[in-house]
């Protein structure tokens, strides 16, 4: 269990992270006792981040004002659904950002909350589109406080990067007060992710796809009865690790690495995702296997690389994942300069041939002639009959 700075700096992370990348990214669901702050903390961020911020009770909503009511559209000769006018501020919202808080989500009834699905993933009201840039924060009080019991179900988990704060955290008190003035709270600084922080998603993606092959028991899995985070016993609620949660893993990953923040933080937002013993694999993962940064071999550095194939073939993916994300003609050239080096250094071509087989349909615009060195890696594959297969198929 972080402390108050950690989680809130890990829910901004994400409310960031949803901001300038959408659905990819996750809600977050802040679980923690009454009385924390967690509102105050929401409407902090956006009024000094210059967002619309409306607040929703969850548990007082009915699935209509989410879905839409029904009404036929004269003009089209359809029916279409039209949404209660409690997101309209997030319709109209000018600046193009906001954030919706979507409290005691664990609250609401089994109707609501399915309601909830497609507005969490896609950001739809019926058939209206919330402002491009909705930034999604469900907030519940554990089971043992909560008004009804109740939990979440898989569906909203799974659609959640969820952040428990513990009760018995003293920072989250007595920091607030020592910090009280005469006009009131201090205000919590708020955090904005670098412009470039997308850059690093190949390389995370590479890394995470790395770890589920070397380990396929942690690709899916249901969460037990017994299962805790951050010491509040979840059970079946909890988060676990499948293709959705672990894509939240990248993208959170990736922004929380681009600020540099404690190991601590970083844990939070991978537990939120998939659940604590997943977290705990991955990291043990990546901390026996640490791989080069892509962008730093395209720019020249030459590391030590990993002896083993399938981290070689990891390095040499996310190194071409990286130069189609931004495919220029230094750069093309580039990943070549990468591929001869490595098979130089560790004479296994076919790693290299294989990962580059995209490159040979992807051109950068102003390339003139292929590189010479097209040629050499091309040859390999058509030798192994790898080539032929890969553009038939």
């Amino acid at each position: 269990m972080g402390t108050t700075q950690n989680w809130k700096l890990a829910v901004q992370i994400g409310i960031q992270a949803q901001l300038t990348r959408g659905a990819d990214c996750p809600p977050v669901h802040i679980l923690g006792g009454v009385g924390i702050g967690k509102t105050a903390f929401l409407e902090s961020v956006a009024s000094q981040g210059g967002y619309t911020f409306v607040p929703l009770s969850a548990s007082q909503i009915v699935p209509e004002f989410i879905s839409g009511i029904p009404y036929a559209d004269l003009s089209t000769g359809v029916a279409r659904l039209l949404p209660a006018d409690l997101l309209l501020p997030l319709m109209e919202c000018k600046a193009g950002r906001g954030i919706c808080l979507l409290d005691e989500m664990a609250d609401a009834t089994p109707m609501t909350s399915a309601a909830f699905h497609r507005l969490l993933t896609h950001g739809e009201a019926g058939s209206q589109k919330l402002a491009p840039r909705t930034a999604f924060v469900a907030a519940s009080n554990p089971p043992d406080v909560s008004t009804t019991g109740g939990q979440c179900s898989q569906a909203i988990t799974t659609r959640c990067c969820t952040i428990p704060v513990n009760n018995d955290d003293g920072a989250a008190y007595t920091t607030p007060l020592k910090r009280y003035g005469v006009s009131g709270w201090e205000k919590d600084e708020v955090i904005s992710l670098p412009k470039d922080w997308q850059d690093g998603l190949p390389q995370m993606a590479t890394l995470i796809a790395s770890f589920l092959e070397a380990d396929v028991q942690w690709r899916v899995q249901v969460p037990s009865a017994n299962e805790t985070l951050g010491g509040i016993l979840l059970g079946e609620s909890a988060p676990a690790p499948n293709h959705r949660t672990w894509l939240f893993v990248v993208n959170l990953l990736t922004a929380a690495k681009s600020l540099n923040v404690p190991r601590e933080v970083e844990k939070i937002l991978v537990d939120g995702c998939v659940g604590e013993t997943a977290a705990n694999a991955l990291y043990q993962y990546m901390t026996a296997n640490q791989l080069p940064n892509p962008e730093h071999l395209l720019n020249g550095k030459r590391p030590e690389l990993p002896n083993r194939h399938d981290l070689l073939s990891a390095v040499m993916n996310s190194v071409v994942t990286a130069v189609i994300g931004n495919n220029t003609v230094p750069r093309y050239t580039a990943v070549f300069d990468v591929a001869e080096w490595i098979v130089q250094t560790t004479a296994n071509e076919a790693v290299c041939a294989i990962a580059m087989v995209p490159l040979f349909s992807t051109f950068p615009a102003g390339l003139g002639a292929p590189p010479a060195k097209v040629k050499m890696f091309m040859d390999i594959l058509q030798q192994s009959g790898m080539l032929e297969r890969r553009q038939n198929g």
